[in-house]
C-alpha cells in the first residue's frame, strides 16, 4: 500500500551553468510529494499522515523554504534537489515500518522530476 503526500514550499536560486533566463536570480513555488510503501500496522495505519507531515517538515522542507538554493547546492537544479531530498528520506525511512516509494519534485504545475526506488 502507498501513502502519498504533497508539499510546496517557495525558494530561490540560478542555473550557473545555464544559458538562458534560469542563470538569473528567480524564486518558485515548489511542489513536492513523498510517497512511501508499507502495510498498515494495528492501529490501521502505514503512518499517521500529521506525523509524516511533521517528519518531511522538519527533516527535509526546514533546509528548502524560504532559502537561497545555491548556499545548500551548487547547481539547484529540480534535479539535483529531488536527488537531496530522495537520499535525505531514504535514511530516515530506514528507521521507520514503511519505505520509501517515490520522490516527486516540481517547479512548475507542469514539469515533474520523478525518482523512484526501482529506478
Amino acid at each position: 500500500m502507498l501513502l502519498k503526500k504533497d508539499f510546496t514550499f517557495d525558494a530561490a536560486h540560478f542555473l550557473p551553468d545555464y544559458h538562458g533566463k534560469c542563470e538569473n536570480l528567480h524564486g518558485h513555488t515548489y511542489f513536492l510529494s513523498v510517497t512511501v510503501k508499507g502495510i498498515p500496522g494495528p492501529d490501521g495505519l502505514i503512518v499517521d499522515f500529521k506525523t509524516f507531515d511533521h517528519l518531511v517538515r522538519e527533516q527535509i522542507l526546514c533546509h528548502l523554504d524560504h532559502q537561497d538554493l545555491n548556499v545548500r547546492f551548487p547547481n539547484p537544479s529540480t534535479e539535483m534537489i529531488a536527488q537531496w531530498v530522495y537520499n535525505k528520506m531514504e535514511v530516515i525511512c530506514q528507521s521507520n515500518p514503511y519505505q520509501l516509494y517515490e520522490v516527486s519534485l516540481s517547479e512548475s504545475g507542469t514539469s515533474h522530476i520523478i525518482i523512484r526506488k526501482d529506478e
